[in-house]
């Protein structure tokens, strides 16, 4: 017999273009992709940076006023300058920015104070920042609490800011005496600093005197307690963006902005923008992250025109060596093909010569005695031989419909008439058929099967454990109203295990 192959190469080369080239489109997408991921994942490192250098900046300002709260509850009589010299010992940005301590007042104690102020200061009043910038009074008689600054050491920062801008008072004098809570937007962290007994940080804010204007200032407040542990007044630092700016993260490759939530970034181009928050005690900022120009176009650079050139080069080498790769494919199909045909041709003689053999020569001898000596068996002799004949030609008979149902199984084609039957029916007629001896155990019940594949399952069953097994058989029978379990058991040796993975395989025998 001739075998021919043959391979139409047009279709498997259009194929194999058809897929390159979408492969290749893939795989500059992908890339595009996989660059746009690596430039996120860039920028989120750098906004994990900028978060953890703002978080210490701001702890660290929280660390300098509870050393200031500590002076204040330790030295009670303690005067402007006594503070303000102890705050120009901090090694920190709170001395170069300032720091203010506020007395809390509540509106019956009002009065009592100014007087109690005056004492050392014939014109000290309590003042507040009107809607123009400008210092006014506040009433004495005015409900609700009020928050004026006792002491104020200011920094070298708003010293600057202060002679740059033509003002010629001292920023001692100005603060002095300045209702801190006037200023709606430091009022709920100054309040939330007191009832919460702890340190806060207020939102952002822009403070305005006299044309002055400082924008993004924020305040970070801490409690101060007298004996009893209430709290009496709170040190409070004016914090100024840039400062957050220069500890926070400095690099010419990142832009970074923190702002009140829900604000706008005020970047030209969010085309790679990183947007999360910095939470903070008592308030959370918004964090906007974007690389710098030059950085954002090296990050975003992708070579799609060498991925193109490199993806329709691969393309097309696949494509040249497909043709080969198929033949070479087929030739070893129809090797391996004939090979196990041939194997299984061997198999299914040795297995069919094996087990027909002896059935086959019993029926051949007795049948030929019985035809060319007739006069030598007496009528129950003959019947005899007859019964044994009848046997073995239905084990060959049995043994040709295994062999039917094996090859039927292997291309799918095996019926199943399922229908009610009683299982010890089945096991007493296969018992009869094979003339083998088995103890029955337990009661056989009813079940739904075809009674034809369950007599052939429990004839092999029965004949390899007669033939293999040891010399007592059982047969035992369990089940519920679900199911009904059919068992052979004999007393001979186990299965070897070298055996145990192959006795399922076609022809295939232990011994």
């Amino acid at each position: 017999m001739k075998l021919i192959h043959r391979i139409n190469h047009r279709p498997v080369v259009i194929g194999v273009l058809v897929v390159g080239l979408l492969a290749t489109m893939a795989g500059a997408i992908a890339a595009n992709r996989a660059t746009r991921i690596g430039a996120e994942e860039w920028l989120e490192k750098h906004a994990d940076v900028v978060r953890e250098g703002t978080l210490q900046t701001v702890s660290e300002v929280i660390e300098d006023l509870e050393a200031v709260s500590a002076f204040l509850e330790t030295s009670r009589n303690a005067n402007d300058d006594q503070f303000t010299e102890f705050v120009s010992r901090i090694d920190g940005s709170v001395r170069q920015v300032g720091v203010a301590y506020s007395v809390v007042v509540a509106p019956g104690e009002r009065s009592r104070f100014i007087d109690e102020a005056r004492e050392t200061d014939p014109d000290y009043q309590i003042t507040r920042l009107d809607e123009a910038g400008e210092l006014v009074p506040v009433q004495p008689d005015a409900e609700g609490f009020v928050y004026p600054i006792k002491f104020f050491a200011a920094g070298s920062f708003l010293q600057m800011a202060l002679e740059a801008s033509d003002i010629p008072e001292s920023p001692t004098l100005l603060a002095s005496g300045l209702d801190a809570g006037s200023t709606s937007d430091w009022l709920p962290s100054l309040e939330a600093s007191v009832s919460r007994n702890t340190a806060v940080a207020s939102d952002f804010m822009d403070i305005s005197y006299a044309g002055f204007s400082v924008p993004k200032v924020f305040f970070v407040s801490v409690p101060v307690h007298d004996d009893a542990g209430e709290v009496i007044g709170v040190v409070a630092a004016p914090m100024l963006d840039v400062l957050l700016t220069l500890a926070g993260y400095t690099s010419s490759e990142v832009e970074w902005e923190l702002a009140t939530l829900d604000s706008t970034p005020g970047f030209e181009s969010d085309e790679l923008l990183w947007m999360g928050t910095v939470d903070l005690p008592g308030v959370t900022w918004q964090l906007s992250v974007r690389p710098s120009a030059p950085k954002e176009a090296a990050l975003l650079a992708v070579p799609t025109r060498l991925i193109v050139l490199g993806g329709l080069a691969l393309t097309a080498l696949v494509a040249g060596l497909a043709h080969l790769a198929l033949e070479r494919q087929a030739a070893r199909r129809r090797f391996e093909s004939l090979q196990k045909l041939s194997e299984d041709k061997d198999r299914f003689l040795a297995a069919v010569s094996h087990e027909i053999r002896t059935p086959l020569t019993t029926v051949h001898g007795l049948t030929h005695e019985l035809a060319e000596r007739p006069e030598d068996f007496s009528v129950e002799e003959a019947a005899s031989l007859l019964e044994l004949v009848v046997e073995q030609a239905d084990e060959v008979a049995a043994i040709v419909e295994d062999l039917l149902v094996a090859a039927r199984t292997d291309i799918g084609r095996v019926s199943i008439y399922p229908a009610d039957i009683n299982l010890g029916t089945e096991v007493d007629e296969v018992l009869a058929g094979t003339a083998t001896e088995a103890a029955i155990l337990g009661n056989p019940g009813p079940a739904w099967a075809d009674g034809r594949r369950v007599r052939q399952i429990l004839r092999n069953l029965l004949t390899n454990a007669g033939r293999y097994g040891g010399s007592r058989l059982e047969v035992r029978f369990a089940g519920d109203a679900s199911w009904s379990t059919v068992t052979v058991a004999d007393n001979g040796p186990a299965i070897s295990e070298s055996h145990q993975e192959r006795i399922f395989d076609p022809y295939t025998s232990a011994h």
